[in-house]
């Protein structure tokens, strides 16, 4: 079986991971999978945040503030860690959006929409709470081109003059 996964999803998968570790938490959840979006720091879904005009820096406090600090060792093990139930939907859903999509591949773009479908989390609420909704991510998925460098680090004259 073909994994549907990007490398950029990989490692968002893994930030999430140690977002979960640094917070000390025994779980990943879809706040730990925004918090991996927004440390891996390219592609369509940062893409989408920033041009909505989101603030990615006090998205990320926001995000913080709002998971409770845990009690947990901290010795935990990244080995020791499982995707939540709402987590688990979500990266199951996005297959299914970059197929919706007709993408051949999952992205940054489907974990967002998938966080964004599935409203009973604080990720999806934190976003809606700042106007991005699924429908507008959508919407602007639909309206921006492949672009080679779908990320923040690039200098939009030197865009312009391409």
């Amino acid at each position: 079986m073909n994994n549907p996964f990007t490398p950029r999803v990989s490692d968002i998968i893994n930030y999430s991971k140690e977002e979960a570790i640094r917070l000390r938490h025994s779980y990943i959840g879809p706040e730990h999978l925004l918090l991996g979006i927004l440390r891996e720091g390219e592609g369509k879904a940062i893409e989408v945040l920033f041009n909505l005009q989101i603030d990615l820096k006090k998205l990320k406090i926001e995000i913080e503030n709002r998971l409770p600090a845990s009690q947990e060792d901290d010795t935990m093990d990244e080995k020791e860690l499982n995707f939540n139930d709402v987590a688990s939907r979500i990266l199951k859903l996005c297959i299914l959006e970059s197929k919706q999509m007709k993408c051949e591949a999952v992205d940054s773009e489907h974990i967002l929409l998938a966080i964004m479908r599935q409203k009973n989390n604080k990720a999806s609420q934190l976003l809606e709470e700042h106007e991005v909704t699924y429908d507008k991510v959508l919407e602007m998925l639909t309206l921006q081109p492949d672009t080679p460098r779908a990320g923040l680090g690039f200098d939009e004259d030197e865009e312009e003059e391409e």
